[in-house]
């Protein structure tokens, strides 16, 4: 059977804080089957096609194309665009950054798109640089009541213990919540730190992807 399709696109995103003064939200794109995408349109945008947050296109960034809310908050990363994976990066992240994202590709006729779901939350992931301890990640979320239950988890879902867990009550007696996690070695895939509310059942969770001892993102 022939697939008239020369391409797929797989899509992730996730919201990391890297330090406390850089909040930034990253959307990974990768073609599929692997292939350049140097020579395409590649097109970020929300609600409409034509009001794009980031726009590349025959091999120049266009930013004088740019919605106005997004110009100097997007960065695109294309280290690995000969493989059709390119990063947007967005900077200075709030709640009006929840929502959907479009990310697209034009190749002559052909073209694809696919939908990402951002939705912004409280839970905020800090990467500290390696070690000779190896990687230290905190998890810090705050407004929580009860006392929710706070766990990591590895891309099968199995728990990873934490280095530890702590957490305070505000004046409004909402729980401040931090855990941390040592990986004394290479770890590929996801790790997400996963917070549940034990009566309402209500689950939230940030998550980053590992490659080894290079961190990518993921929500």
């Amino acid at each position: 059977i022939e697939h008239n399709c020369p391409f797929l696109i797989n899509v992730y995103t996730t919201s990391v804080k890297w330090d406390p003064n850089w909040n930034v939200l990253c959307s990974i794109c990768q073609l599929s089957p692997p292939q350049s995408a140097q020579h395409m349109e590649i097109r970020w945008f929300r609600n409409r096609y034509t009001q794009p947050i980031y726009l590349y296109k025959a091999g120049k960034d266009l930013y004088g194309e740019t919605t106005s809310r997004y110009v100097e908050r997007t960065e695109l990363l294309k280290d690995a665009i000969g493989e059709g994976k390119v990063t947007l990066r967005i900077f200075n992240v709030s709640v009006d950054d929840d929502g959907q994202y479009h990310c697209f590709f034009r190749d002559g006729d052909f073209s694809e798109e696919d939908i990402i779901e951002v939705k912004v939350t409280d839970i905020q992931i800090f990467v500290h640089p390696p070690n000779t301890k190896g990687l230290i990640m905190e998890c810090h979320s705050g407004g929580w009541f009860p006392q929710p239950q706070m766990d990591w988890r590895d891309s099968r879902g199995d728990i990873l213990l934490p280095t530890s867990k702590s957490h305070s009550q505000d004046g409004d007696k909402l729980f401040n919540m931090k855990m941390t996690l040592l990986l004394r070695d290479a770890h590929s895939g996801n790790v997400a730190c996963y917070l549940r509310n034990p009566l309402t059942g209500q689950e939230e969770r940030t998550s980053i992807v590992l490659a080894g001892e290079i961190l990518s993102v993921k929500k």
